[in-house]
C-alpha cells in the first residue's frame, strides 16, 4: 500500500510539474499580448501526460530498488 502511495505522489507532482509550466508559459504570452490568458479543459488533459510520465518513473525506480534488493540477498 505504501508503494501506490508513493505511485501517486509522484504522479500528482508530474501533473503539479506540467501544469505549472503551463500557467506561466500562458502567463507570459498575456503579457506579451500574443492572446489572453485562460485555462482551458484541454490543458488539463494535457497534464495528465506529466501524471502518467512521473507515476511510471517511480514505479520503475521502486522495481529496480526491489530487483537489486533480490539479488544483494542472493548473492
Amino acid at each position: 500500500m505504501k508503494s501506490l502511495a508513493q505511485i501517486f505522489k509522484g504522479g500528482l507532482l508530474g501533473y503539479a510539474a506540467f501544469f505549472s509550466t503551463l500557467v506561466f508559459a500562458k502567463f507570459l504570452a498575456s503579457l506579451i499580448g500574443t492572446f489572453n490568458f485562460r485555462i482551458e479543459a484541454g490543458d488539463l488533459e494535457i497534464c495528465v501526460i506529466g501524471f502518467v510520465l512521473a507515476g511510471l518513473i517511480q514505479f520503475l525506480e521502486m522495481l529496480k530498488n526491489k530487483n537489486e534488493l533480490t539479488e544483494s540477498k542472493q548473492n
